[in-house]
């Protein structure tokens, strides 16, 4: 009878040595990627003011009536990709809202940004130079806006400020 206690209280602290270990695990991996996540924000919020010094070389480039690449280093996005697939549950509800607007946000930014030299000289083929001129400046201003609507977002999941990305439409 006292061996078959001893072995399943065997049982029960293996699986219990197990279970901790498989929580610290997860629990290490967590705190692990919120720090990531913290500093790939921080490298989102760096760079911006070179996208933004790219916006403003290309504008003045359009405005000359010249043609400049805008292609650059596009806006990391591993950390936020691998805590929605792995660990989803790390985020609030609201973080997890404007993480996604950010990095939609970005992937707008870097494919708009790596296709207006072609998307310009695209409308010059259809329309006037000065239309096409027109587009590229509306095009730029729209993206500055949104670099910097992007550094705010970022800075308010950085000082975990809560943020309603949905009201955020209605005040314009």
């Amino acid at each position: 009878m006292m061996e078959a206690i001893w072995s399943l209280l065997g049982v029960v602290l293996g699986f219990v040595l197990a279970e901790g270990a498989q929580w610290l695990k997860r629990h290490r991996l967590r705190i692990r990627l919120r720090k990531s996540l913290v500093a790939e924000l921080q490298s989102i919020i760096r760079m911006v003011p070179s996208k933004v010094d790219v916006l403003n070389q290309a504008e003045s480039h359009f405005k000359a009536e010249r043609v400049m690449p805008t292609q650059s280093t596009r806006f990391p996005r591993d950390i936020y990709s691998r805590i929605i697939i792995e660990t989803p549950e790390i985020l609030k509800e609201w973080e997890r809202d404007c993480l996604h607007i950010i990095h939609e946000r970005l992937r707008v930014v870097d494919n708009s940004m790596d296709s207006m030299e072609e998307r310009f000289i695209s409308i010059t083929s259809s329309y006037s130079r000065e239309q096409a001129i027109s587009a590229a400046v509306g095009s730029i201003d729209d993206l500055r806006g949104a670099l910097s609507k992007t550094s705010e977002l970022a800075q308010s999941v950085i000082f975990g400020e809560r943020v309603d990305v949905y009201a955020l439409g209605n005040e314009n």
